[in-house]
């Protein structure tokens, strides 16, 4: 099964042609953007390397020519999606360029999720190739039972009754050319599902494409640059990540193989890396390592975080390395960050997630749809070229969520005077305790600096007096001293917005993809202060 003429955006077509573009030429398309810089660099500079192999930008056209014809043989056509489960391998980069030059759509597939939640993406995006690696394997089986037809390719040798990734690929051969247009969807990307199931989100050839432009243009990305690519590619933010600041600038793109914080510390000063998108939580463990004060950052010139709240703690510790850590804000829904800093204002705007960047409209808006002024919070909405087509099969809420061509973002935040953005919250990450309003993201930012809390969240339980009170839910309580804790709250929040309990998980608290903690879980798991939670006022 593929997606329906009326699942997929305008513009999807089935016209091919054997006669390739011009080098040099470049389309307003994902796999043209990859020519142009293919045919500019050739073998002159690597476009990808992971660990000690290098892939030069000609090195990956060839293989990815190889793998596109292969992907045609079996059957994969433009419109048809080809899924994609593997931890941050060059494998990851050569299946989404493959599919992308015969106009197929990339569905990269959750790799912390379990079997039984992998089964509704497959079945939903209508797949029926999946690569993937040998340690994910075993959560395609109750998908592989679900879906018949769906053949599994793993890039490791002995997956008994896989076929090999390799003999996908057909050496020496070219994919016929397809006519892409911008409106054509490259990216099937399933929402991680925080507040809600997740939903798949169509995102275009264009939309990704004039975005890492605008991206480049606001920041000075260019060719000559080196990207570290530390997110899982897996995750939207980190595909969409390489897409916008590596591929489509031409940069150098470094495969991070560990998250561990002393690895990227080397790799960073080793690889003389300039450009790093990445985590919150990556940058905390970063931040909380032993050799974080002597560690080399010098090359970072565009050091950026995005994908949660962050503390002023955080910039504040990366400020003193001299390196300027700046926010960004944007969503799976606008094909990745639309609002950043710039470096140069890193310092003098600490915690703001910035401007725009170019073809990008920002407002605030109140609960019945009006816009307020600068310095009044309210829901943030955003207009622009980048955001998605829509949600697949799902045009009632791609109704719902984009408003008079407006995508209503479920985030709250205030634009000042100079028009930067301060992200605050959810709209539903609050708790209203004795008639006021609590915001959560503004309780855990200050709760980010107290030693003890590398791993935390605040929820809300009820409470018989005040209606809801607020819970700091840790993976831990060993390591937090909660008599100093009780004092720093005190000291640093107002009464109502101070925690009443802390309470163990009693496990690592559940994440998303993305890296965000799901609060949902957690306050499933957690309906009211448990016996063992220690009070704190």
């Amino acid at each position: 099964m593929t997606m329906s003429a009326t699942d997929r955006p305008s513009g999807l077509g089935d016209s091919t042609t054997e006669e390739p573009t011009l080098p040099g030429r470049s389309g307003q398309n994902l796999a043209d953007a990859f020519r142009f810089w293919a045919h500019h660099h050739r073998s002159s500079r690597n476009a990808v390397r992971f660990d000690d192999v290098d892939f030069t930008w000609q090195d990956l056209d060839v293989l990815t020519d190889s793998l596109a014809a292969g992907l045609v043989a079996a059957g994969v056509g433009k419109g048809d999606p080809v899924a994609v489960l593997l931890d941050n391998r060059p494998e990851f980069i050569q299946v989404v360029l493959a599919a992308f030059k015969i106009g197929a759509i990339v569905v990269p597939l959750n790799v912390r999720a379990t079997a039984g939640e992998l089964t509704g993406p497959l079945a939903a995006s209508g797949a029926r190739i999946v690569v993937t690696e040998a340690a994910l394997r075993p959560r395609l089986d109750l998908a592989l039972t679900c879906a018949h037809g769906l053949r599994c390719f793993s890039v490791d040798d002995g997956q008994l009754g896989d076929e090999r990734f390799e003999d996908l690929a057909r050496p020496g051969e070219r994919p016929p050319r397809v006519e892409i247009s911008p409106s054509d969807t490259a990216l099937l990307c399933f929402t991680s599902g925080t507040t809600q199931e997740a939903k798949g989100v169509l995102l275009s050839h264009g939309g990704i494409l004039f975005g890492g432009e605008a991206r480049a243009l606001a920041a000075g990305i260019t060719w000559r640059d080196t990207l570290l690519l530390a997110q899982p590619l897996a995750f939207t933010g980190g595909v969409t990540n390489y897409l916008r600041e590596g591929m489509v600038t031409g940069a150098t793109t470094i495969i991070a193989g560990s998250l561990d914080p002393d690895y990227l510390m080397t790799r960073i000063a080793t690889e003389r890396v300039s450009i790093w998108p990445c985590l919150p939580v990556v940058y905390e463990a970063m931040m909380r390592a032993p050799a974080f004060q002597e560690a080399d950052l010098s090359s970072l010139r565009v050091a950026m975080v995005a994908g949660s709240m962050v503390s002023r703690h955080l910039l504040n510790a990366f400020a003193q390395k001299g390196v300027r850590l700046t926010q960004a804000y944007g969503q799976t829904e606008t094909s990745g960050a639309v609002i950043a800093l710039n470096p140069e204002d890193a310092l003098d705007r600490l915690g703001t997630a910035g401007k725009p960047i170019p073809h990008v409209e920002v407002r605030i808006v109140d609960a019945s749809g009006r816009t307020l002024s600068a310095g009044t919070e309210g829901e943030i909405q955003i207009r622009c070229p980048y955001l998605m087509s829509g949600y697949l099969g799902r045009p009632d809420l791609t109704a719902e969520v984009i408003v008079d061509g407006w995508l209503r973002t479920g985030d709250t935040g205030v634009i000042d005077d100079d028009g930067h953005l301060t992200v605050v919250g959810r709209l539903k990450d609050m708790l209203i305790s004795g008639g006021l309003n609590v915001y959560i993201a503004d309780v855990e930012d200050v709760l980010s600096a107290f030693p003890g809390l590398a791993d935390f969240c605040v929820i809300p339980v009820p409470d018989d007096r005040w209606g809801e009170v607020g819970m700091i839910v840790v993976d831990d309580l060993t390591g937090v001293d909660t008599e100093h804790l009780r004092a720093f709250c005190l000291e640093h929040l107002a009464d109502y917005k101070r925690p009443r309990y802390i309470a163990s998980a009693r496990e690592p608290l559940p994440r998303t993809l993305g890296g965000k903690i799901l609060k949902r879980v957690l306050r499933e798991r957690l309906p009211a202060a448990p016996a063992t939670a220690v009070r704190l006022k």
